[in-house]
C-alpha cells in the first residue's frame, strides 16, 4: 500500500518591525579592501607612501649614472648594504672646489617641493629595505652636516610607521626642548597638514606632546619627550607589537637615556632611527658608527653635497671657522670632531680618538727599546680585570689581562715579566688600593729585597708624593705654577696628562684590532675639567664613569701609571713607524728572550 506524502505549505514569516539590519554594501566592502591593499603597498615602500601623501619623488641621477642608481634602488638584502656605499654626489651633479677649500655644487634632476634629495632617498631606502629583508637592520644611524633635511626625513618615517602599523607606538626624543618641540614636533604638524588625502590626514590628531591615531588613541600614538639626565625615561614605557624609536640630534642625548631603553634598543623587533650632527666622539651614537657599526645601517652625508643647502651657508662656515676646524667638520662635513666638546658636567675629552695611533702586534717580535716601564692596575672587588701594561719611549702594549684578585697569581706573573724584560727597582709601579700592597710585598720577598715596586695611591697630592716617595716620583717644573703649587689636583690627573703628552707627541699603542681597538677606546674615554678646589685639573672619577655606564678604563689607568716613574721632563717621541724601525735596527741588544738564562 502506497503512502501519500503530505506536503505542508510554509507560511511566510511576519515582517520584522523596527529598523532593517544593515549589511555592508558591495561598495563599502570594496572600500575596506581598497584601504587594506593601500596600507599593504605603503608598508612595502615608504617612497610610495611619500609620493601618494605629498607628491614627492626621488631626485633623478645624471644619465650616465642612471643604470647604477637603478641597481641601488632595486637591490635587496646584503646586496643593498654593499651598493648603498657606492653612491656618490657625482651621480647627481657637478662640484667645483673653490680656493677656500669648500665645494660648490650644481644639481641635476632636482626641484625643491617636487623631489626628495638623493641623500634623503638613501635614508628612506634603508627603511624600505629593512622591512623586506632580515639581512638589513632596522636600526638606522645617520650622521650629517646641517640642513640636509634631517627633520623632514624623520617626520616622514614617523608618520609612515604610525599609519601603516596597527597600534604602533613611537617614542620620539631630542636632547633639548627647542629641538624637540620647536623643530621636530612642529615639522610633524606641518607635514600632517600637507597630506593630500583628507581621509588619511584626519586620522592624525596632533597635540603638543602626542600624535594620536583617532581609531585607537590610547594605544596608537607617537610621543614627544625631551631627553636629559633627569628625564631618562624618554624612550621607555612603550608596549606594542610595533615600536619605532626616533631620536633627533642623537649625539647630544645623554647616555643614561639609551641605557634605560637598552632592552628595546637591542631588540630585533623594534625599529630605531637616530639622526644627528656628530658632535661628540663618545657615547651611544658615536659607537653606532664605530665599534657597534655591524649592528646598524649607517649613513654619512656632507651638507656641501645636499641640493637643499644654500652654498652661502657653507661659505660662511668656511670663512668663520676654516675648513680644517671641528666646527666645519661637524656642521658641514658631517664628521665627528677631532676633540670632543664639553659635556653637561663640564668635562672635556682628554685625548681625541683621532690622535691615538694604533699598530698591530708583531707577537714575539714586538721590540721594546731602551728603558721600559711596567704598570699593574689590579682588579678590585667588582668585575674589573687586572691589567699589565708595558711601555718604552715609543710604544705601549697590554701584555696580560687577569680575571683574578689573587695577589699570589699576580705576583707570579709579575716575576716572569721582571725576568723577561730585565726590570729593576724604579721600573715597576702598582696601584696601592686593594691587593697592590700585598703584591709588592711578595715581589720584595721573592727577590730578597733587590726589587722594590712603587706603590701608588692616585688620590695623593703630587707635592706630597715628591717628598714621601722621591726615590720613584719626580714633580716636573712645568707641572708647578707660580707660588709652588702643582696645577693638578692629584696624581691621577697628573699621570693622565703626562700620558696625553706622550700620545700627542707620537706614542703608539699595540693592538691587533687596529680599527676598533679596545685599548684606544679606553684611552679616548678619559674626561677632565678644572676643579673648584683651587682651579686645579682633575679627572672624572671611576664612580662618575660607572654612573654613565662608561667601561672601567683599566688599560688606560695602567698605561698612565707608567708615567709616574719618569725622571725627566719632555721625553722625546718617535714621530713615525720608520723612526722606530731605524732605532730598533740600531740597537745592539733589544729584548733578548733568553738573556735571563
Amino acid at each position: 500500500m502506497k503512502t501519500k506524502l503530505k506536503i505542508t505549505k510554509r507560511k511566510p514569516k511576519a515582517k520584522r518591525k523596527g529598523k532593517p539590519v544593515s549589511r555592508p554594501s558591495p561598495t563599502s566592502v570594496d572600500a575596506i579592501g581598497s584601504v587594506a591593499g593601500e596600507i599593504h603597498n605603503f608598508r612595502q615602500s615608504i617612497l610610495y607612501f611619500i609620493k601618494v601623501m605629498w607628491g614627492l619623488i626621488p631626485q633623478e641621477p645624471l644619465p650616465e649614472y642612471k643604470e647604477a642608481w637603478d641597481a641601488v634602488m632595486r637591490a635587496e638584502g646584503k646586496n643593498w648594504l654593499r651598493l648603498k656605499e657606492t653612491v656618490r654626489a657625482e651621480w647627481f651633479g657637478h662640484g667645483v672646489q673653490v680656493p677656500d677649500g669648500y665645494w660648490i655644487w650644481s644639481w641635476h634632476g632636482f626641484t625643491k617641493g617636487s623631489n626628495l634629495t638623493w641623500q634623503q632617498t638613501l635614508i628612506l631606502l634603508g627603511v624600505e629595505k629593512a622591512t623586506r629583508s632580515k639581512d638589513v637592520s632596522f636600526h638606522i644611524s645617520v650622521r650629517s652636516g646641517h640642513g640636509i633635511g634631517k627633520s623632514a626625513t624623520m617626520t616622514w618615517i614617523v608618520l609612515w610607521f604610525l599609519y601603516c602599523y596597527f597600534q604602533a607606538q613611537v617614542p620620539v626624543t631630542a636632547p633639548t626642548s627647542g629641538q624637540m618641540h620647536d623643530v621636530l614636533w612642529k615639522e610633524l604638524s606641518l607635514w600632517i597638514n600637507r597630506i593630500k588625502n583628507e581621509r588619511v590626514r584626519e586620522v592624525f590628531d596632533w597635540k603638543s606632546d602626542y600624535i594620536r591615531m583617532k581609531h585607537d588613541p590610547e594605544t596608537w600614538f607617537a610621543r614627544a619627550k625631551t631627553s636629559s639626565k633627569e628625564n631618562t625615561e624618554a624612550l621607555a614605557g612603550v608596549h606594542s607589537e610595533h615600536v619605532l624609536i626616533a631620536v633627533d640630534e642623537a649625539s647630544g642625548v645623554p647616555e643614561q637615556v639609551y641605557n634605560t631603553a637598552e632592552g628595546a634598543l637591542t631588540s630585533g623587533n623594534v625599529g630605531v632611527v637616530m639622526i644627528s650632527n656628530p658632535t661628540r666622539v663618545i657615547g651611544y651614537f658615536f659607537d653606532s658608527h664605530h665599534k657597534n657599526s655591524e649592528d646598524w645601517q649607517t649613513f654619512h652625508f656632507n651638507c656641501e653635497q645636499s641640493p637643499v643647502v644654500d652654498s652661502r651657508y657653507v661659505q660662511r662656515q668656511a670663512k668663520r671657522h676654516g675648513v680644517e676646524s671641528d666646527e666645519y667638520r661637524i656642521r658641514v662635513l658631517g664628521q665627528f670632531p677631532s676633540e670632543d666638546m664639553m659635556d653637561d658636567s663640564g668635562y672635556l675629552q682628554l685625548i681625541p680618538r683621532t690622535r691615538i695611533n694604533v699598530e698591530p702586534s708583531l707577537a714575539e717580535n714586538d721590540k721594546f727599546i731602551g728603558k721600559k716601564f711596567l704598570a699593574i692596575d689590579p682588579s678590585g672587588e667588582g668585575d674589573d680585570e687586572c691589567e699589565f701594561v708595558l711601555r718604552d719611549s715609543f710604544r705601549a702594549k697590554n701584555i696580560l689581562t687577569l680575571n683574578t684578585t689573587n695577589d699570589a697569581v699576580i705576583a707570579e706573573n709579575l716575576l716572569t715579566f721582571i725576568d723577561r724584560y730585565n726590570l729593576k727597582t724604579g721600573d715597576i709601579v702598582i696601584e696601592g688600593f686593594g691587593i697592590g700592597v700585598s703584591v709588592a710585598k711578595r715581589i720584595s720577598k721573592a727577590t730578597k729585597g733587590k726589587i722594590d715596586v712603587y706603590i701608588v695611591l692616585p688620590g695623593n697630592r703630587p707635592t706630597d708624593e715628591s717628598k714621601t716617595n722621591a726615590e720613584f716620583f719626580v714633580l716636573f717644573e712645568s707641572e708647578v705654577e707660580e707660588g709652588g703649587q702643582c696645577r693638578f689636583l692629584n696624581l691621577r690627573s697628573l699621570m693622565h696628562f703626562r700620558m696625553r703628552d706622550w700620545i700627542m707627541k707620537g706614542g703608539r699603542v699595540i693592538d691587533n684590532n687596529v680599527e676598533n681597538s679596545d685599548f684606544a677606546e679606553q684611552l679616548a674615554s678619559g674626561r677632565y675639567k678644572r676643579s673648584l678646589q683651587g682651579n686645579k685639573v682633575q679627572m672624572m672619577s671611576k664612580q662618575e664613569m660607572n654612573k654613565l655606564r662608561i667601561k672601567s678604563p683599566n688599560k688606560n689607568d695602567a698605561l698612565a701609571l707608567t708615567f709616574l716613574l719618569e725622571q725627566t721632563d719632555g721625553l722625546g717621541q718617535a714621530q713615525s713607524s720608520a723612526d722606530v724601525q731605524a732605532i730598533t735596527n740600531s740597537q745592539n741588544s733589544v729584548d733578548d728572550r733568553f738573556g735571563v738564562l
